[in-house]
């Protein structure tokens, strides 16, 4: 399945997993990529599994008083 395909199939009610852990090369987390995927407009999963050091950046950045 094409990447441009993955919104559709999730828009007919399939189901799509995604997991995002640490870098393999660096540990570190891949809170960018993990912000980047929660705001997209049309969602590329339907399903998260996420490493605790992102899903933990990723809230403190959303928590920060603007």
């Amino acid at each position: 399945m094409e990447l441009s395909e993955v919104a559709a199939f999730c828009e007919r009610g399939n189901r799509v997993l995604l997991t995002l852990g640490p870098c393999s090369q660096c540990d570190r987390p891949k809170t960018d990529v993990l912000e980047i995927l929660l705001n997209l407009e049309k969602p590329l999963f339907t399903d998260l599994a996420v490493d605790s050091r992102s899903a933990r950046e990723c809230l403190e950045s959303v928590a920060k008083p603007t």
